[in-house]
């Protein structure tokens, strides 16, 4: 084998490895090296406690065997904001659709807003720890935050939300039946 062909697998051998780790840098940075933000609304009461800081505890049963009274506790609606992500988020906002396709906003979250959650860690907001909220008044579907980027998450609330802003063929191009 003489010294061009050599050189000419070498140059060969050289591309391709630059060619993977570009592309493998590429996808870490769009997909692996981004915050992923998860939202759950979950039912739960506030237990004031002897120690003057209140306890958030979820179900019935909880209360039942701990023995709380009812003066004792209050309704409150936990949003658990969940970072899955590797780089960390500045959560803006955090919204519910409604039925009409209308945005809820919750004043009770506003003054805790904006708030940094890093990178594979879980942030806790209460609506109603002051009062105000009765079970059962918000659904506990479809919460979303936006991020500082402007972006929506979860990301399939993204995605239904462009759907449902997408064009609608007009009438007269439809089929007869």
């Amino acid at each position: 084998m003489s010294k061009t062909d050599l050189a000419f697998w070498l140059a060969l051998y050289a591309g391709a490895i630059a060619s993977a780790t570009g592309l493998w840098s590429l996808f870490r940075e769009l997909w692996l090296e981004r915050a992923r933000l998860s939202v759950t609304a979950i039912e739960s009461w506030l237990v004031a406690t002897t120690s003057g800081k209140p306890l958030i505890v979820r179900g019935e049963d909880s209360l039942k065997v701990m023995e709380v009274p009812v003066e004792a506790r209050k309704p409150v609606l936990q949003i658990i904001i969940r970072n899955r992500g590797r780089r960390g988020a500045e959560i803006l906002s955090v919204l519910q659709i409604t039925r009409g396709g209308k945005h809820n906003v919750f004043g009770d979250l506003l003054p805790h807003l904006p708030r940094e959650i890093p990178a594979e860690r879980t942030k806790v907001l209460l609506i109603g720890h002051e009062g105000g909220y009765n079970h059962g008044e918000v659904s506990l579907r479809r919460f979303f935050v936006i991020d500082g980027a402007s972006r929506i998450h979860p990301l399939r609330e993204r995605y239904g939300q462009r759907l449902s802003r997408a064009p609608k063929p007009p009438e007269e191009n439809l089929p007869q039946a």
